[in-house]
């Protein structure tokens, strides 16, 4: 976790969108959002990753396009 943490700003920074205040902000929103549901793991059930948290399922119909897609980001990131 604590890697995580500390590698945000690389891993940004190695993100030419991330440039964009709009990006790194839904990224950074979706980033905490994942984390604050209690991260257990990952799998490959379905041969796309998905992050094991345990709250409750994220609701993606209610994102826009730029947050669905900074959700699978920081998704890929965490996982």
């Amino acid at each position: 976790m604590t890697s995580l943490a500390n590698g945000i700003d690389s891993y940004l920074g190695s993100k030419n969108w991330a440039k964009k205040d709009k990006y790194r902000k839904a990224w950074l929103s979706a980033y905490q959002d994942i984390m604050s549901r209690g991260i257990i793991g990952a799998s490959n059930d379905t041969g796309m990753w998905r992050v094991n948290h345990n709250g409750a399922d994220i609701d993606m119909s209610t994102k826009s396009n730029i947050e669905r897609e900074m959700y699978g980001d920081a998704a890929y990131y965490i996982q």
